[in-house]
């Protein structure tokens, strides 16, 4: 029995036969790969070097060795043996001796332990002790995507080792030899910390090596071989061109850089602003850097903060960008205004590629047109063409598309912040996801907009990112000074350095972090968008109505925004009574009708509108037009909110620069009660019990009205701090004590929020281990700390005795009924509605024949069939309430889904 009677993989041939792939040729293929990514991404190499204080092209040499035993546990007997006529008969009495069937991660823990594999690193590794070398190897041999624990004591299992110990020497003796790593890598003695940090990273490189290492195209199976030698270099010229293939090789940054070169052109602003100038010019520290900026919205933080990107990249800093946003939406469209301008980032004849990275990405026409055939090199699907234009068009490598785990190895990546986040819970290959990032400037937009349950995470997410040497840049309108403390010291305690207490009250600010440095570094605004907004106070759901009918009337684009989808069709409703035909937005259409209505909006009144498009039009939604869309209205009536969102939403009221001929003062007008009148416990639920139930905190809502109303303006940018202080400052307004229940119970969910993120989330100092206590969980914990459970339904309609999706599938290619029915999904409350009924009789063969080609997390997706009332009139269906009887839910593209008991 010698080392190639062993196999790692097993395929059926055409004829039947079975195919191997022996054990040692399999390793050597993964380290093999290690190899030429740690050589093809010296970066990431160097950085490894730096958090050790080690010799780089030793501790290469170290980590390829390593990564050679990231599937030891096949030469188990318990793993050869699932291939029973394929298993030497010396191994087969020790087969299923075990207390319980193992993992062969398991395995390889018993054996590296049995065999005390620890000792063959401690003449690279003096001083390190044995536990820190063996968190090394459990950051190899989990390659599986969550680290494994060592088993408990198991019968036979010294006898079992000690009879295929000679092949596993054998092999290691002759693997190593050819993996140069001699004398000692690290120069000094690394703390307990510096190793857990460089263990997250290990555990990535080696899940990375064994995806690519395992492609069969680039490593054909082989059984035998006369030599290991020729086969290790066999193995590196495969590696090569696998990575190469794999399009996650960095792209040539740009040699000489003109900032101005990144503005969007169609917008017409020939020169910085006084933002983007300051991006330009303030230093960039040596290593990781952590930069803040804030400035109003309209300042172009997007393209300051590409002009810190560019600078990080040509610094070598990073090989690439990720842009984090809060929702599917922004992030489609953050990556349809990437998409004009990322190849700016490179050298001109580098092929970047541009990733989208959401849960409903496949349903962007762009992206999905984008991928690159792996064979063919060109995209699979694209809107016509001509060959001149197609190096300038977004694209990105197919092995990077078909997986959001994936997105960060692209070059420019645009997703939810939720795929970031993922990084740092206990979720499957989440160290993957930290070992790309650390190459990306991650940049986080919309910073404000996270309940405290996000912050919590956003704050581990930036600490770990300092540690593996990643740079963070945070964009937003206003933060907290508490915010801004909390953000500068979870990344300067990842990057090592001493906590900072930020002081300055200037705005706009970009705020700029090191390890040994904190500078704030007052900007000055924009001239165009140095305004004050009136605030006026309306008091009644009537008023609302009657402005807004008169403002269209006028000729004026108004818009009203809403805290609530109920509350949005309310008005709707009132609207259309007062002989309006206003545009509806919320989160309660089916995806393809939310997408048509997107587009509609950007269209009427988007940049590029015409004075004609915009005319009277009426716009009403919830806090989508907060943040989500790029438009402009002349007139704006807004339902009472925090004051951070107030200001958000007054950004969309004369938000254009240089739009001539508005049809309406620039006012806000804030449907509100009275904050100095008779205040109790029902002050802000008598304007609306919805809204009170989404902005819990009354106290802060109450603020909110007082701090406006009092200062009659929003005075942008001089007055934007002092509304903030006045709110969430540490010597904020003092609201009255019958709010107070309301606010004590919102505050207590925040802390608890921030509780559960903690007790949820992973520890840096832990390292990649099974001591990590928030691996011990079995429940798959999400980004997102939800109050009410959600349900997602695909609605449905009859057609011919058919059941069909609500949204007709478009085009003619095989993927086009699947499209459709992800395109008719709405999510909703489980209040709401939890289900539907169970179909019966011909209906029940319809729907299944429906679902026949869902996948198998699809089949449990409720089917909310509708039927057609009568011409002109909304569809209905039947739903299953959480508590009480059925429900009847209506559906229209007019007014979205809603219920009726």
């Amino acid at each position: 029995m010698n080392m190639f009677s062993f196999w790692a993989k097993s395929r059926l041939k055409v004829d039947g036969s079975l195919d191997l792939h022996a054990l040692p040729f399999h390793l050597l293929d993964v380290a093999a790969v290690a190899d030429v990514l740690l050589d093809r991404l010296p970066k990431h190499l160097e950085r490894l070097a730096e958090l050790l204080d080690a010799d780089r092209q030793a501790l290469r040499g170290l980590i390829v060795r390593l990564a050679a035993l990231h599937d030891l546990g096949k030469f188990h007997p318990d793993f050869q043996s699932k291939l029973p006529d394929r298993c030497p008969e010396e191994l087969r009495r020790f087969a299923g001796t075990g207390e319980a069937p193992l993992h062969h991660t398991e395995l390889g823990f018993g054996i590296a332990r049995e065999l005390e594999l620890a000792s063959l690193f401690k003449e690279q590794l003096p001083g390190v002790r044995a536990s820190g070398i063996s968190l090394l190897l459990t950051a190899v041999m989990s390659h599986h995507g969550r680290p494994k624990e060592i088993p408990a004591n198991a019968t036979l299992w010294r006898r079992s080792v000690e009879t295929i110990a000679p092949p596993i020497n054998d092999f290691l003796d002759r693997a190593f030899a050819l993996i140069p790593c001699d004398g000692p890598v690290l120069r000094g003695k690394p703390s307990a910390k510096q190793l857990a940090a460089f263990s997250w990273a290990l555990a990535g490189l080696v899940v990375l090596a064994d995806w690519i290492g395992s492609n069969e195209e680039y490593f054909a199976y082989r059984e035998t071989a006369d030599d290991l030698s020729s086969y290790w270099l066999h193995a590196r010229s495969q590696a090569t061109k696998a990575v190469e293939k794999a399009g996650i090789l960095p792209a040539a940054a740009r040699e000489a850089f003109d900032a101005s070169d990144l503005l969007p052109i169609s917008r017409g602003h020939a020169e910085l602003s006084p933002l983007q100038k300051g991006a330009a010019a303030i230093p960039i520290a040596a290593g990781p850097n952590l930069f803040i900026v804030e400035d109003m919205t309209g300042a172009g933080k997007t393209e300051a903060a590409l002009i810190l990107a560019e600078r990080l990249l040509a610094a070598d800093a990073a090989s690439g960008i990720y842009f984090a946003l809060p929702t599917m939406a922004t992030s489609n469209a953050m990556y349809g205004r990437m998409a004009d301008v990322y190849r700016r980032l490179f050298a001109q004849n580098a092929a970047p590629s541009l990733v989208l990275a959401h849960g409903r990405r496949d349903l962007d026409d762009r992206f999905t047109g984008s991928i690159l055939d792996a064979d063919a090199s060109k995209p699979v699907s694209h809107p016509a063409s001509d060959d001149a234009n197609e190096t300038a068009q977004h694209a990105c490598a197919s092995w990077i598309a078909d997986d959001r785990r994936k997105a960060f190895f692209a070059h420019v990546g645009v997703g939810t912040v939720d795929q970031a986040l993922l990084a740092v819970l206990p979720r499957k290959y989440q160290a993957l996801r930290l070992w790309a990032l650390a190459d990306r400037v991650l940049i986080v937009d919309e910073a404000h907009s996270y309940d405290a349950y996000v912050s919590r995470e956003l704050e581990r997410l930036i600490e770990f990112h300092a540690a593996l040497g990643g740079s963070t840049i945070i964009l937003s309108a206003t933060l907290a000074e508490d915010t801004r403390n909390r953000l500068v010291n979870a990344w300067r305690k990842g990057s090592g350095g001493e906590p900072a207490l930020l002081s300055s009250a200037a705005y706009p600010l970009i705020t700029a972090v090191s390890r040994g440095s904190c500078e704030e570094t007052p900007v000055e605004a924009r001239a165009e968008l140095c305004r004050s907004v009136p605030v006026r106070r309306i008091a009644s759901f009537e008023e609302a109505v009657a402005h807004v009918a008169a403002f269209a009337r006028d000729g004026a684009p108004v818009a009203w925004i809403r805290n609530a989808v109920d509350d949005a069709i309310e008005a709707c409703d009132a609207l259309e009574k007062a002989g309006l035909q206003p545009l509806l937005l919320h989160a309660r259409f089916a995806m393809g009708d939310r997408i048509d209505r997107e587009a509609k909006i950007q269209a009427r009144l988007g940049r590029d509108s015409t004075p004609d498009e915009r005319r009277g039009f009426v716009l009403v939604g919830t806090q989508i037009l907060e943040q989500s869309l790029d438009y402009d209205v002349d007139a704006m009536v807004s339902d009472l909110a925090p004051v951070d969102l107030i200001i958000q939403r007054a950004g969309r009221l004369w938000r254009h620069p240089g739009r001539e001929g508005r049809l309406a003062p620039r006012e806000l007008l804030i449907f509100s009660p009275d904050p100095n009148s008779a205040v109790d416990a029902d002050w802000y639920r008598g304007m609306s019990k919805r809204a009170a139930a989404v902005y819990d905190h009354h106290g802060i809502v109450w603020r909110s009205a007082s701090a406006l109303f009092d200062a009659g303006e929003i005075r942008a940018p001089e007055g934007l701090r002092d509304l903030i202080a006045k709110v969430y400052g540490p010597d904020p307004l003092q609201f009255p004590d019958a709010l107070n229940a309301a606010s004590i119970k919102a505050e207590a969910g925040a802390i608890s929020g921030r509780c559960v993120a903690g007790i949820n989330l992973l520890t840096l100092k832990e390292g990649y281990g099974i001591d990590n206590t928030a691996w011990t969980s079995d429940v798959e914990i999400s980004t997102r700390l939800e109050d009410e459970l959600s349900v997602t339904l695909r609605l449905a309609r009859l057609e011919g005795g058919a059941v069909v999706p609500w949204c007709k599938p478009t085009g003619n290619c095989a993927s086009a009924p699947r499209r459709a029915w992800a395109l008719s999904e709405v999510r909703v409350q489980e209040r709401l509605a939890k289900g539907v009924p169970k179909p019966e009789g011909e209906l029940a063969r319809a729907v299944d024949a429906a679902k026949k080609d869902w996948g198998r997390w699809e089949q449990e997706i409720p089917l909310l069939l509708l039927e057609e009332c009568g011409e002109g009139e909304p569809w209905r269906g039947a739903v299953l309430r959480k508590d009480g009887p059925a429900a009847t839910a209506v559906y229209d593209d007019r007014l979205g889904l809603r219920f009726e008991v």
